[in-house]
């Protein structure tokens, strides 16, 4: 007899489970005296669903987002739009009893990170536990009482003891430190707000309202319940108490059993339809996944869309910007601009062309055929001198003392790990002429706003970044042989890329302020100086 394969058994799984829940409450609806009257809520009913698929996908985006955030910390490099693959093709996990199914997320991975494995598996844990903790505080509040706040409290606690002392061999320690604490659980909060936000609100529609904590009590009470009863989605038990709450709380029967079942179908539901759309859609990149594919070019892959990737009004204002305060460092002593500099990591030319308009003499490279060949498509067009070549800026082609100055636009964070980016740091003092200078002009991540936008925004927005760079902190630059940092760094730009140009331009006098205000080293790009000895 054929065995059935995985996939069947899954979908088979998550049919029954959905066809389980969805009886369970036609049952309910059937058993209200008003059921001859619930087609009248239909209406009302798709919009609380809607309401909470919205909420869910709140919900969902953070709960990943945490996900990615403690694989980082553990050293796992996830591209950003592969971690959340990953996560959301696992959504089905739940499942299974006690939604172990999302250890699923472990085989996908811990294939590709071996030496991570156990950590990622530690990981599960360490999410549920939380998430327990943070149930119990909300379900307290219809509760009245500190037991189970105190009992999962107690709980989380212990997982974070037996890996911070068990498993010290793990680098699943790194996320017990206080910051990642933190980020967990406010995290977890903010996530766990969502569902009771679109319970509240689906009361509200169905003119039946609760107050926000006891909805957000009623949610986290039944979630709960369910999940220790270990049945897939809580089914039959996370509904039912809800119901139960609801009505004891003077809830109208025909909105408590509808509010429970439009809230279900745009949480739990939607949830398990989402991750099985989104496993099925990408099986062939999700089996590539765990296989690990080979390496790849990312910028000979995204040459043909590198230049549409950023809007041409900010492209050129950060580069009128940046060219502009190299200029000035260079000649500030009065220099003539017939001095020789290197352009590491050129891209499709922009900076080496304007360089090379101002007098400059120019060398390009990038280690990306493509883009090579499309920077010198661009110059030849400007019809400026600029010599190219496809190179690695760690084993540059050129002889010691070459070069006056060098120049590295947003290319810094892409090489990795940190040890190679020093390598790279002393590669290019080789080449520089005593005197010389290398201006590192670098995203700024002082700001904990704009860390979080290009680490797990900006590599789903955009195909520029993918969400493994290594940032470069102005405060924290790494140390080089033979050079010397200087203290004086320029900070340029505070405007977002996503801004429309009209409002750019209206907000320039004020970027330009806090340029020169105490903020400034809060802002989005900054430039600082390497000076070889002399």
């Amino acid at each position: 007899m054929r065995q059935p394969s995985p996939k069947t058994v899954v979908l088979v799984v998550c049919v029954l489970t959905l066809v389980v829940g969805v009886s369970a409450s036609l049952l309910r609806l059937d058993g209200l005296q008003a059921s001859n009257r619930v087609w009248e809520f239909l209406p009302t009913v798709a919009a609380g669903v809607v309401l909470a698929i919205t909420m869910t996908l709140v919900n969902t985006g953070l709960r990943w987002g945490r996900w990615h955030f403690l694989t980082r910390r553990i050293g796992i490099r996830l591209h950003t739009r592969d971690s959340l693959l990953v996560y959301v093709a696992t959504l089905p996990g739940i499942m299974t009893p006690f939604c172990v199914g999302e250890l699923a997320r472990a085989v996908l991975v811990g294939k590709k990170y071996a030496r991570h494995r156990l950590d990622i598996v530690l990981l599960w844990p360490l999410e549920r536990a939380t998430d327990l903790f943070v149930l119990a505080a909300f379900g307290s509040l219809v509760w009245r009482s500190a037991t189970p706040i105190i009992v999962f409290g107690s709980i989380w606690l212990a997982v974070l003891v037996a890996v911070s002392t068990l498993y010290r061999g793990t680098h699943l320690r790194q996320c017990t430190s206080p910051l990642p604490c933190t980020v967990l659980l406010v995290s977890t909060i903010l996530a766990w707000l969502m569902p009771g936000l679109a319970l509240w609100g689906i009361l509200a529609l169905l003119r039946d309202p609760l107050s926000f904590p006891s909805t957000l009590g009623t949610f986290s009470s039944g979630t709960i319940l369910g999940s220790l009863m270990g049945l897939p989605l809580g089914t039959g038990v996370t509904g039912a108490s809800m119901i139960t709450q609801m009505t004891g709380q003077r809830i109208q029967p025909t909105a408590a059993v509808l509010g429970t079942v439009a809230w279900r179908a745009g949480t739990a539901w939607f949830a398990v339809a989402l991750g099985v759309i989104v496993a099925v859609r990408y099986r062939q990149w999700l089996l590539s996944f765990w296989r690990s594919p080979p390496a790849r070019d990312h910028f000979d892959e995204i040459a043909d869309e590198y230049q549409d990737q950023i809007p041409e009004h900010v492209r050129d204002r950060l580069l009128g910007r940046k060219i502009g305060t190299m200029q000035r460092r260079v000649n500030g002593n009065g220099q003539s601009n017939r001095r020789l500099g290197l352009d590491l990591g050129c891209g499709q030319g922009w900076y080496a062309c304007e360089m090379a308009k101002l007098g400059y003499d120019v060398v390009a490279i990038d280690l990306s055929r493509s883009q090579v060949g499309r920077a010198q498509r661009y110059v030849d067009q400007q019809r400026v001198p600029v010599r190219f070549a496809t190179a690695s800026a760690l084993k540059l082609p050129f002889s010691d003392a070459s070069f006056d100055f060098a120049y590295a636009i947003n290319m810094m964070h892409h090489v990795l790990p940190k040890r190679t980016q020093r390598e790279l740091l002393d590669e290019v003092v080789r080449v520089l002429k005593p005197g010389g200078v290398f201006f590192l002009h670098e995203i700024n991540i002082t700001n904990p706003l704009f860390r979080v936008y290009m680490s797990y925004l900006f590599p789903l927005l955009r195909t520029i970044d993918e969400g493994t760079e290594q940032w470069i902190r102005p405060a924290i630059l790494p140390p080089v042989q033979r050079a010397n940092w200087l203290e004086e760094i320029d900070y340029l730009t505070f405007l977002p890329d996503f801004l429309p140009n009209t409002l750019v331009r209206r907000l320039t006098g004020f970027e330009r302020l806090l340029e020169h205000s105490r903020l400034r080293s809060w802002s989005a790009h900054y430039m600082a100086r390497l000076v070889k000895e002399q």
